[in-house]
């Protein structure tokens, strides 16, 4: 750890730090940045966007068989690559266009179905619609009218590509060439192609469809893009956490890619003073947008376009110039395009709005006309009005909102950014740094800024903080309520911040009663810029209930002796007296002895009874396993670090479990998680928590860059050596909460000041001159009162282990932890998982004597035997056969049906002389699983 502070900006959370009670190497040149007691509300969480990766699985559920069936028809296509080109264009749904020309000149060229294929270039962009079909074989018609058949020809032309190019293997770097001569960017848009390509790479090396099964590949991005991979991946994390500082030579908005427009497409703003920013969306990707600004017809510009899965922004118009993009609005606004077409709502990401929200503060930071308060946040009136969805003007330049969507200007066409853009958070990510007045008394009177008899102002955001310390529930009672109409909004939180559950909004009626459980309650009050009102009046009280010891409880309502054979929904009952704060599960599965977790799945469990490779730990050669512990033992004072690859994206919360033990009398250990990178690598994004046995403390900080920010220090914790203490971390990946306790000791508990919204993917220890003992390794991930659990063979599902002869080899835990911080017992299931067919009968013997005839048929015994089936997981239970007479053909005719276990027979029937006799045999397991169907035949 020492090696990344150098030089670092760090946070303190208590401003009674001091470098002093620090003493280490590393503090030198340290800022300690002071954060009250009461942080900064926006900075601690974020409120959720729309659920952006459900709303791209259930879209890529419906096309999954397409895809399946193209990958079996063209074998030689790595998989995922048909998956990322479909989710870079369309997000797994195709653009809905009313016919398929493209009648206005000015529009960026539409393109149509599920992958993104362009009819119609305008002269401009390439026709891979046309391209694809020839490739193919697959007329256009066919391509335009059915998804299946769009991802079947595209394909087909790339399996014809490949023998052109003679590329196959699973490097993907090599497919360049083909992705190129598919896009439908003009290829003298250098930046623009590139742009497009580089999304599609991204997709494998971020795991971003990890969700739908696509995995992950190593990409090298220098090998691809060569010297302009570091233009194409900058700005490509969220920019909360970079500077906003005043614009270089070359762009308005220093965290900014430089790509200009077409000088035909924009032109002078002579002087017009700028006071509005106009919010789009492209209806096409992130390179077409900027390929077609470069393209004197297009006749259309912006200033800044914003990539959805990363957030970087592409500046093409500087600010002092006007853009061409909303009309009449033109000369007195600045114009920023979101990438967003086909599964629109799935483009609208958090970390697009994190990085919109940066460039907009950037903005009125440098126009001193443009307040940050003035975001459009009306979306929805009491009376039902959506000013979100369709055409409503809110006013030319002097408006009061200021910050709004193209479709709030006065005379326009266009409806976007629509329904789908999150106004709200976006307010709130824009205005994150709102003073918050707190009271903690448990009872008093909630006055507007007016006071008793006085208007509340204009312009006024206010955020009010009922905070009483130990409170099971508050109440707030409005005796008074009137605010202006249609303008001026209050919202009532349960928590301590803007991102905390919404209890309600209000405006044209009063909230009267509102109750919230737990010891917060926040209120926010937004007004315009023109009328205001009388306000309220409210009393609030805090209730306290004696404190709870009583632990919770789990039980999971799961059958462990019914048998398990395909994805299925488990049930837990959960309860206490104090209400449930968190809730946890894992699948643990065993091979042979050793048992352990899927971290690709959001777990992890390891006791350490074999070697790190075979549990996927990567180290640096001082980390061992002896007697069934990890271990360190000091070799030098140089940093040790063992890594493990971890999926830490996939669950809302995770609880670390884990033993430790310092085992010399100095020295610190850092157990790492949330990291983007392993830990060798000096440019990781992690949280840590470092252990320090010679200060007797421990801290909490995180890591992005070269920026390291303390969130917490806490002294005087001691290290017994040799003592092997249980720590308990929770992390909140929503809320931003990390809560880290020994045995059932809250330690420490603070709050992330900015979202870590990357996706993590490893975890670890590193030593620093300690030595150190771990054991029994846990990861859990969050849950609700019902999860989906997946069964399968594939690598990311959560049960993968079947059954060993009867017996389980998985097994699926619960722990839960109410609010006053207390855990239940873990309480664990076994489960009975047999998802494979059993191997089916062999040497099926048939003899049929025909003992009479009488009326041209014949009666005799049918005797039949084979040997037994096969089921190494649950076992065989039943035996069927089947007769039938002529041609057997998809169905047979059940005569014998179920023999139990016997693995002969002997029937009396009655068939046709001269006919064909057909026989069949089917075995059963225990998980009612039946083999393929083993046939006979008899002519007589």
């Amino acid at each position: 750890m020492t090696r990344w502070f150098q030089g670092s900006y760090f946070c303190g959370e208590n401003k009674n730090e001091t470098l002093e009670t620090m003493k280490t190497s590393f503090w030198i040149a340290v800022c300690i940045m002071t954060v009250l007691s009461v942080p900064t509300l926006q900075a601690q969480s974020t409120e959720k966007p729309p659920e952006v990766q459900k709303l791209v699985y259930n879209a890529y559920i419906r096309l999954k068989p397409a895809f399946e069936a193209a990958y079996d028809r063209c074998p030689t296509i790595p998989r995922g690559i048909l998956e990322s080109v479909a989710y870079n264009y369309t997000r797994f749904i195709s653009p809905e266009w009313p016919d398929t020309l493209d009648a206005d000149p000015n529009t960026l060229p539409r393109t149509y179905s599920v992958m993104g294929l362009t009819l119609s270039g305008k002269g401009f962009f390439r026709e891979n619609l046309r391209l694809v079909s020839e490739l193919s074989g697959i007329s256009k018609d066919e391509i335009l009218k059915n998804d299946s058949m769009a991802i079947m020809a595209y394909a087909l032309a790339f399996s014809s590509l490949q023998k052109k190019y003679n590329c196959f293997g699973s490097k993907l770097e090599l497919y360049k060439p083909i992705l190129i001569d598919l896009s439908e960017i003009p290829v003298e848009c250098d930046f623009a192609l590139l742009s497009s390509l580089y999304v599609v790479y991204l997709v494998f090396y971020d795991g971003v469809l990890l969700h739908v099964g696509i995995p992950n590949y190593h990409v090298d991005f220098n090998v691809l893009f060569g010297e302009k991979s570091a233009l194409l991946r900058q700005g490509n994390v969220l920019l909360d956490s970079l500077s906003e500082s005043k614009a270089t030579s070359t762009v308005d908005y220093p965290s900014a890619v430089w790509n200009p427009a077409a000088s035909c497409n924009y032109s002078a703003r002579n002087e017009t003073q700028v006071n509005n920013v106009t919010i789009h969306y492209t209806s096409g990707t992130y390179a077409g947008a900027i390929a077609w600004f470069q393209n004197c017809a297009a006749k259309a510009s912006a200033h800044y376009v914003i990539r959805s899965l990363d957030g970087q922004v592409t500046q093409m118009v500087r600010e002092s110039d006007k853009a061409w993009h909303v009309g009449s609005a033109n000369g007195y606004t600045i114009g920023i395009e979101h990438e967003a077409y086909g599964n629109v709502a799935a483009f609208f990401t958090d970390t697009m709005y994190a990085s919109s929200a940066a460039l907009v503060r950037d903005i009125c930071a440098r126009h001193a006309h443009i307040n940050p308060h003035h975001v459009f946040y009306r979306d929805t009136l009491d009376d039902g009005t959506a000013l979100n969805s369709g055409l409503h003007s809110l006013g030319g330049a002097s408006a009061c909102t200021q910050i709004r969507g193209h479709q709030h200007f006065p005379s326009q066409t266009h409806t976007d950014p629509g329904p789908y853009w999150n106004w709200n958070l976006y307010y709130k990510r824009i205005n994150r740094n709102t003073v918050v007045d707190t009271v903690t008394a448990s009872s008093g009177v909630f006055y507007d800024s007016g006071g008793p008899s006085g208007d509340y102002g204009n312009d006024e955001r206010k955020l009010f903080l009922i905070h009483v310390p130990g409170a099971d529930s508050i109440v707030l009672d409005f005796s008074e309520f009137n605010v202006e109409r249609d303008y001026d909004f209050l919202w009532i939180y349960e928590g301590d911040n803007v991102f905390s559950r919404q209890i309600g909004r209000w405006n044209t009626q009063s909230p009267g009663h509102v109750a919230a459980t737990g010891e917060n309650m926040l209120v926010e009050f937004r007004s315009d810029c023109g009328g205001v009102a009388a306000g309220w009046k409210a009393q609030w009280t805090a209730f306290a209930s004696p404190p709870n010891d009583t632990p919770p409880t789990t039980r999971i309502l799961v059958s462990d002796t019914s048998w398990i054979t395909r994805d299925f929904v488990a049930r837990f009952q959960d309860a206490d007296n104090d209400s449930l704060q968190y809730r946890f599960f894992q699948i643990m599965e065993r091979e042979r002895s050793i048992w352990s977790a899927n971290p690709k799945a959001g777990f992890f469990a390891d006791n350490f009874d074999t070697t790190l490779s075979c549990m996927g730990w990567q180290h640096d050669g001082h980390w061992c396993v002896q007697n069934h512990e990890l271990k360190h033992r000091t070799v030098s004072s140089a940093d040790s670090w063992v890594s493990l690859p971890f999926s830490g994206s996939i669950h809302d919360a995770y609880l670390f479990d884990l033993y430790l033990s310092m085992d010399s009398d100095t020295g610190k250990c850092t157990f790492w998680f949330h990291a983007d990178e392993p830990i060798s690598d000096p440019s990781v994004r992690l949280l840590a928590v470092t252990f320090d046995k010679q200060e007797n403390s421990l801290m909490v900080w995180k890591k992005e860059g070269d920026s390291v920010c303390i969130l917490k220090t806490v002294d005087h914790v001691y290290y017994a050596k040799g003592q092997k203490y249980l720590y308990r971390i929770v992390w909140d990946r929503i809320s931003g909460k990390i809560m880290l306790f020994r045995h059932a000791t809250l330690l420490a508990e603070t709050i992330i000041p900015a979202m870590m919204s990357y996706q993590a993917g490893y975890m670890g220890f590193l030593s620093e001159g300690a030595d150190v003992t771990v054991d029994n390794v846990r990861v859990y991930g969050s849950r609700a009162d019902s999860v989906w659990v997946t069964v399968g063979s594939q690598v990311e599902k959560m049960i993968r282990k079947q059954a060993d002869r009867g017996v389980s080899t998985s097994k699926l835990k619960s722990i839960v932890m109410n609010r006053a911080a207390k855990f239940s017992s873990l309480e664990e299931k076994p489960l009975l998982v047999d998802y494979t067919q059993p191997l089916p009968v062999r040497d099926v013997e048939t003899r049929f004597r025909c003992e009479s005839e009488a009326a041209g048929m014949c009666e005799g015994i049918l005797q039949l035997s084979w040997v037994p089936a096969r089921d190494d997981q649950s076992g065989i239970r039943n035996y069927y056969y089947y007769v039938s007479v002529g041609q057997l053909e998809s169905r047979l005719k059940m005569i014998g049906n179920n023999c139990g276990m016997s693995t002969s027979i002997a029937k009396r029937i009655r068939v046709p002389v001269g006919s064909e006799l057909r026989v069949a045999v089917q075995a059963e397991d225990q998980a009612g699983l039946k083999s393929r169907v083993i046939t006979n035949n008899i002519l007589f």
